[in-house]
């Protein structure tokens, strides 16, 4: 609204229009309608302003057009006024009175603040987005639909040795000239399609010039304005040295797998020629037995003599059969499901003398399915189980207690027995392969233990044993779900 007034100078009345009374919200018949009581209205911050805007008015009688704030009589609400005016002379023109409009402009003044305010936070919006993409390390680029750089943050820029201004408006072909129609051909397929490309592996070259890999991703932007897909945000992070990384380690691993192949022949080849001389020297020992019986020559040392070499022969092949066992260890074979109380079934069939001759008690927990080889579980569970029995005194009933649980990453087995136990120095050189411990038990060849760890290594578990020597010992393993 507009309010209008009228200051006659000489007797220092103002008149005002009922809709300046209603912001000044008096009621016209308590107003004194004098300058003094519409100068009490105005802030005291704001009085003596105006009143000098009103003095250089009347001084060089010019227009007044200014601004200044009242508190509201009725309920003190503060409003802002804009007020103009002009001098009225008389025939000696000199001023008589002055008059004007005065506005309400107080709603203006709250949406112009907010505008300011507005913009300064914008301002400082884009300023703290600069700062974050900025400290980010990835090139970062803002491009229209020509592959044209509208904006970039400063890892991109010190990427090419170059000041972020330096980058604005410049096509993309310029520094990366090797792949600048793939760029672009990507680029407009966002744009068209409207659809982002995220995380995807491409190459480009550096500053340095060494080929080198990024994982990028491209997202379409909207205008503001036209409401159309006409740009994109581009960003991408150098993993050339995740890839170098992956490279090395697929190599590594093909090397590796080269040698376990090699190895694995090696050792099928090795037992395998190692074993015909020892059948030979078998065969021929049970030749000349017969030879001296026959000939009644036959005496205690030579039998003394060929019962060593008959052992020995046997205890070389069990050793070299259980080389090539321990070759074989995490090699052939699907996984597959497994049902480990089956397992435990098998061994009892395979170890049925055993157990039949020693009246040997196994107790088991129900034991899971599990993903892994057959044949080595097998392995595995009958190496500890025939063990428990070999190592059992004769004086007692061998008893083997198979425990399980399981957590989010394993599952824990462990199997105590009532044998002989073990000296907690000899505890890790028991998993060492044809290490044997001093003791009353001459059987085995030292590799038993040997496969067991190798079995829960190549599973990605832990093994270990505890003891109380000349009562029991327990092992606990782990097998990685």
């Amino acid at each position: 609204g507009v309010g209008t007034w009228l200051w006659d100078l000489k007797t220092n009345l103002v008149k005002f229009d009922p809709y300046s009374y209603k912001v000044f919200g008096v009621n016209h018949l308590d107003f004194h309608n004098n300058y003094e009581s519409f100068s009490r209205l105005i802030l005291d911050e704001d009085r003596m302003p105006l009143e000098k805007e009103i003095q250089k008015c009347l001084e060089q009688t010019l227009y007044l057009d200014t601004e200044f704030r009242i508190k509201r009589v009725d309920n003190g609400e503060i409003r802002n006024i804009a007020v103009k005016g002009k001098i009225l002379l008389d025939d000696k023109l000199e001023p008589i009175s002055m008059t004007g409009v005065n506005f309400d402009i107080t709603k203006l003044k709250v949406l112009a603040n907010k505008l300011e305010i507005s913009e300064y936070e914008l301002k400082k919006a884009y300023q703290e987005i600069d700062m974050i993409l900025d400290a980010l390390p990835a090139l970062i680029f803002y491009k229209d639909s020509n592959n044209n750089i509208l904006r970039a943050n400063k890892f991109a820029a010190d990427s090419l040795g170059l000041k972020k201004e330096d980058l604005i408006n410049q096509p993309t072909s310029k520094y990366y000239p090797d792949f600048s129609e793939k760029y672009l051909k990507d680029d407009r397929d966002v744009i068209s399609t409207g659809v982002a490309k995220l995380a995807y592996v491409e190459e480009y070259v550096p500053l340095s010039g060494k080929k080198s890999w990024i994982r990028t991703s491209k997202i379409p932007l909207v205008s503001n304005q036209s409401q159309v897909i006409d740009s994109l945000l581009v960003m991408a992070t150098d993993i050339t040295e995740e890839i170098e990384a992956q490279n090395l380690i697929k190599q590594k691993t093909e090397d590796l797998e080269k040698s376990n192949k090699s190895l694995q022949e090696f050792a099928y080849f090795v037992s395998h020629d190692l074993q015909e001389p020892i059948r030979t020297v078998s065969s021929f020992v049970e030749l000349l037995i017969k030879h001296l019986k026959v000939n009644h020559e036959f005496d205690d040392n030579a039998n003394l003599y060929s019962n060593y070499i008959i052992d020995s022969s046997k205890r070389m092949r069990d050793m070299i059969q259980d080389i090539l066992a321990y070759a074989k260890v995490g090699s052939g074979g699907d996984i597959i499901e497994v049902d480990l109380n089956k397992v435990l079934s098998d061994i009892s069939l395979n170890l049925n003398k055993s157990i039949e001759e020693r009246n040997v008690v196994i107790q088991s927990d129900l034991l899971p399915i599990i993903m892994a080889r057959r044949f080595e579980m097998i392995q595995l569970f009958q190496n500890f189980i025939s063990n428990s029995i070999k190592f059992t005194p004769l004086d007692r009933i061998p008893k083997i207690q198979i425990s399980f649980n399981e957590d989010r990453e394993f599952y824990n087995f462990r199997i105590k027995d009532n044998g002989i136990g073990i000296k907690e120095e000899d505890y890790q050189k028991i998993f060492t392969i044809f290490h044997r411990i001093e003791n009353e038990f001459k059987d085995g060849t030292g590799v038993g233990l040997a496969i067991c760890e190798k079995i829960v290594d190549s599973y990605r578990g832990q093994i270990s044993v505890n003891s109380k020597f000349g009562e029991w010992t327990e092992f606990s393993f782990s097998i990685k779900k």
